[in-house]
Order: C-alpha cells, then sequence, then structure tokens
C-alpha cells in the first residue's frame, strides 16, 4: 500500500530532535504586549532584558487605559479593541501577551465570565501559530481568589490544548504543583515541560527559541504543523465519531425528459432512507446532487439563470436534500452532498452555456468555474449547516487541469454556507489514500475494493476518509459504483470497517438505490454487518 503519510512526530520530540532546526537569526520574533498604561512599561522593559537575551524580538506595546480586565470597556483602548488592532494589524507575531488584571473582580462566577469572555474573543481571532499568553495580577492572591483562578486555569487549560491560543500564568515565578495536570497538559503539548514542573522562565526561553529556530512569528508563511494538525482534529471531529456510512447515486442518467425526472425525484422517500440508515446503524448519508447531466435533485436558480432553463426543466422543483435533512436531523444521522468539479459537461445545450464541454482535457476555464461555484454557492447558503460536508468530484489535476487556485472558489462557496463544513475534491482513483490539496479537510478516498487502511486518523494533515463501491464486480472488471450484489463477503467488509476506524479512519460505502430511495435487502445485510463491528448499531 502507498501512501504519503509520516508517522506523526510530537512537538516536543520534534524540538528535541532538532527536525525544524532553520535558524533565521536575522529576523527578530515579533511579540505583542497588550496590557494597562502602568503596567506595559514594566513588562515591556522585562521583555526587553529578558527576550531579548534569548531570541532577536522586537515588542509592540498597545496600551490599555487603566490596565484591568474590566478597564476602559467600551472606550477606545480597551482591551478587546486593542486586540482587535493586533490581530488586524498583519503583523505575523510568535508571542501575544496580554495583562489582564482580575483584582477589580469578585472571584468566583464574575471572574470565570470576564475571562472565559476574553479567552473565546481571542480564540475567534488570534492567528495561527500564536501563542497567546493571558498574565493576571501578580500581586499575592488570597486563598479564596488563588482558588478561584485555579480551578480557572484548570477549566481554561481544557479548552485552549492546541497551539493558537494557551493560557498560561507567567505573573508570578512559581512551580505548578505536580498533580495539576490540566497546566501540565499544556506544557507538555509545547514541548515546555522540565522534570514534571513547570518553569516560568523556562517556558519563555524554551518557547522564543523553537519559535526563532523555525520561524514562528518571523516568517508569515509559516503555520505550524501541531496547530495546523490540531486546528484540522477540531473541523473533522464530528466525521471522525461517526465512524462510516452510506453514500448513494441518485442520478438521471437513465432521464430523457424533465417530467421523467420530476416523476423519479418525487417517487423518493426519505423517510425510507432514513429508516434503512437506523436499521444498519449508519451515521452519515451522501447523496449526489448531480453528475455530468442537467439533473438537479434540488431547485437552484442560479443554475437557472446560466443554464437558461426554467424552474423544472433541469433542476427538479422538489428539494431532496432540505427534505431528508430534515428527516435525518430527526435521527441524529449527518447529511453530506455530492457535487462535481465539471458540470454538465454531457449537455449540449446546457454545457456551453456554462462553458464546459467534451472534450473534458482541455481543462477548465476561471469563468466556468466562478458559474459553477455560483451554484453550489446557492446551494450551500440555502442548507447552511443542515448540510456537515461536501464531496467534490471531478476535480483532476491532469485530466481537467484542475489547480489549487481553481479550486479555492467551491471551498469559499462551501464556507459561505457553513463555516464549519469539511470538504474532500477528488482527483481520480488511486490505491492509496491522499490528500490532493489544502483546500481538503478530508481525503476524497475513492477506491474500487475494501483493501486500504490509513497508518493514521490523518493524510497529510487530512482526516482520512475512504468512499468504496460494495457492488459486485461487473463483467468488464468495472468497480460497479452503485451496483447490485457485493464483491466481499459481511465479514470482510465489517472487519475492513473496524481496522479503519480503528486506526482513526472513517469509511462510506456505496449502495446501490432505488428510484424510491430504497436498497438491496443483500446489500442491507452487509451493511448491518458493519453497524455491529463499528459499534454504531442500535446507538
Amino acid at each position: 500500500m502507498k501512501t504519503s503519510v509520516p508517522k506523526s512526530v510530537s512537538l516536543a520530540a520534534a524540538v528535541a530532535a532538532g527536525l525544524f532546526l532553520s535558524v533565521r537569526a536575522a529576523e527578530p520574533v515579533r511579540i505583542a504586549l497588550v496590557g494597562g498604561t502602568d503596567a506595559c512599561a514594566p513588562l515591556a522593559k522585562t521583555a526587553t532584558d529578558i527576550w531579548e537575551r534569548t531570541v532577536p524580538c522586537r515588542v509592540d506595546t498597545y496600551a490599555v487605559a487603566g490596565g484591568g480586565i474590566l478597564a476602559g470597556q467600551g472606550e477606545k483602548k480597551d482591551v478587546y479593541s486593542q486586540l482587535a488592532r493586533v490581530f488586524s494589524s498583519g503583523t505575523n507575531y510568535g508571542m501575544i501577551v496580554v495583562w489582564c488584571s482580575d483584582e477589580a473582580v469578585p472571584p468566583g462566577d464574575a471572574l470565570q465570565a470576564q475571562f472565559r469572555r476574553l479567552t473565546a474573543f481571542v480564540r475567534e481571532r488570534a492567528p495561527r501559530g500564536s501563542l497567546v499568553l493571558f498574565t493576571p495580577s501578580a500581586r499575592p492572591l488570597d486563598a479564596e481568589r488563588d482558588a478561584a483562578r485555579k480551578r480557572l486555569a484548570a477549566a481554561l487549560f481544557r479548552t485552549a490544548s492546541d497551539l493558537s491560543v494557551s493560557i498560561l500564568d507567567f505573573a508570578r515565578d512559581v512551580r505548578f504543583p505536580a498533580e495539576d495536570t490540566a497546566t501540565h497538559f499544556a506544557a507538555d503539548g509545547l514541548g515546555l515541560s522540565e522534570k514534571g514542573y513547570a518553569f516560568v522562565g523556562d517556558w519563555q526561553a524554551k518557547y522564543l527559541r523553537y519559535i526563532h529556530s523555525v520561524g514562528w512569528g518571523t516568517d508569515p508563511a509559516f503555520v505550524h504543523p501541531k496547530a495546523e494538525l490540531e486546528r484540522m482534529a477540531r473541523r473533522t471531529q464530528r466525521l471522525h465519531d461517526a465512524k462510516w456510512g452510506v453514500f448513494n447515486h441518485y442520478l438521471g442518467h437513465e432521464v430523457k425528459t424533465p417530467e421523467a425526472w420530476a416523476a423519479k425525484v418525487n417517487s423518493f422517500d426519505v423517510k425510507k432512507v432514513a429508516d434503512q440508515l437506523e436499521t444498519v446503524g449508519a451515521r452519515f448519508y451522501f447523496i449526489t446532487l448531480m453528475q455530468g447531466r442537467r439533473w438537479m435533485c434540488a431547485p437552484n436558480a442560479t443554475f437557472d439563470r446560466i443554464g437558461g432553463t426554467k424552474p423544472g426543466e433541469a433542476c427538479s422543483t422538489r428539494d431532496l436534500p432540505m427534505e431528508l435533512s430534515d428527516e435525518l436531523a430527526r435521527r441524529g444521522i449527518d447529511l453530506y452532498l455530492y457535487y462535481t468539479g465539471d458540470g454538465p459537461y454531457l449537455d449540449a445545450a446546457i454545457g456551453p452555456r456554462f462553458g464546459y464541454t467534451e472534450p473534458r482535457f482541455v481543462g477548465v476555464t476561471r469563468p466556468f468555474v466562478e458559474k459553477w461555484a455560483a451554484v453550489l454557492e446557492e446551494y450551500a447558503v440555502r442548507y447552511g449547516d443542515r448540510v456537515k460536508g461536501w464531496w467534490i468530484d471531478g476535480c483532476f489535476a491532469n485530466y481537467l487541469r484542475y489547480t489549487d487556485d481553481l479550486l479555492a472558489p467551491y471551498r469559499a462557496a462551501v464556507l459561505k454556507g457553513n463555516p464549519d463544513a469539511v470538504v474532500a475534491m477528488n482527483n481520480g482513483v488511486r490505491d492509496y489514500l491522499s490528500r490532493y490539496t489544502p483546500h481538503a479537510d478530508f481525503t476524497a478516498g475513492e477506491l474500487n475494493d475494501f483493501y486500504c487502511v490509513p497508518p493514521g486518523r490523518f493524510i497529510d494533515g487530512a482526516q482520512a476518509f475512504a468512499l468504496i463501491p460494495l457492488g459486485a464486480w461487473g463483467a468488464d472488471g468495472s468497480p460497479s459504483w452503485g451496483g447490485p450484489g457485493a464483491k466481499r463477503t459481511a465479514d470482510y467488509v465489517a472487519d475492513y470497517v473496524r481496522l479503519v476506524n480503528a486506526n482513526g479512519g472513517v469509511v462510506a460505502i456505496d449502495v446501490q438505490v432505488k428510484a424510491d430511495g430504497s436498497w438491496l435487502p443483500e446489500q442491507m445485510e452487509v451493511l448491518k454487518a458493519v453497524g455491529h463491528a463499528a459499534g454504531t448499531l442500535n446507538k
């Protein structure tokens, strides 16, 4: 089995092994210091005295009127307005230090609420790869406030285990207790622990030396691999946890007239499909919007405008995805949609209006992509978070001459409808899983048989995902997408899915679907075996 995925390396191990040591000695690490007027001067001096002894750095000070976490709220120089300046500055800060005194806030819920608000604000806006340090008051604490802060710190650490935002109390030069597992989790994740204890000075020095060595905070193009991987883990967690699902090619290849397409779409029973998914324990469902021809299973005004068609002449007046999303949501089953990158190229009338027809090998053009992405955008905006992700076929680099630049409009269209939606873009059948483009959150994973097991959850930073037809091999050796029968036994397919899940991957199984949405009994039996093996049946 071929794979392009190296085994993951922890940040601490990478530092120890010197894997990223490509020193850019001439470039200083950029540091943003946000704090009260009185506090910023000594903190900036500390930065100059301590940080610059470690690595070349430049500290930009953003003063906050009054200084506290509550100070200046509603004014031009409150904590939030100054942080907004930091994030909109365009500067690639390697470290952002926020001095936010909590002295004026009573301990307990009020204190936690203020810190949580500030944390949420930063997490939504901080540049990827930045380490954001919250430094509460350095004054001695009474027992009640100290206990409240420790509880707060533990809660915040649990929600900030990535490299985009970490909440660290650098104000006091203390050792965190060995039993403070939340603190050590964050420290170890940064590779900044020391013999089971965390030293404030050591953290700063090690952190700065490391980010300087890799160009983090100096090179605008650098995104830390651990930060990117953890971002992707959060983004694809829902798909990962689902483990497996069913894929249906519901198309109009045999259809000749708008009336025939309307009759087929109107016969589709969404409740029947949902019942079948529950029966086999599938946690998500893919259905095609179209493929190659004019027949779309949902209305789309943009398609009609560009294609010169009236409602119902190409796009069905019934909105299957909308109805499916309602029915599946009631049962806790996620909906994903299939789209293509080559549009209605087989339609002699509509293909030319979009600007793409046979022979496809001449390649797509920017005008075509923009038109076809506009159709996708209408669907994505309409469905919003009802649709959890998109599998976009026909994005081939060699045959259709797609590039990352030409694929970008599709991702933008999807995210306009649902910023949390995940995307796969297909570069054709392979005998291994690969991430074709940085615009993909999960691998397209088109395989012809159940054999490729990913080495881990991520393939070049994308969630490992396989899409495989269950149907028996065709007489001509074709993989039988949407075909009857089964090319493997139920036990074989179940064992395959179990192995893929154990390694962090996800599987979608393509089965034949009738016009009314029903599946074949023999294929249902295989899917039930998969549901039992994956532990999703009856959940």
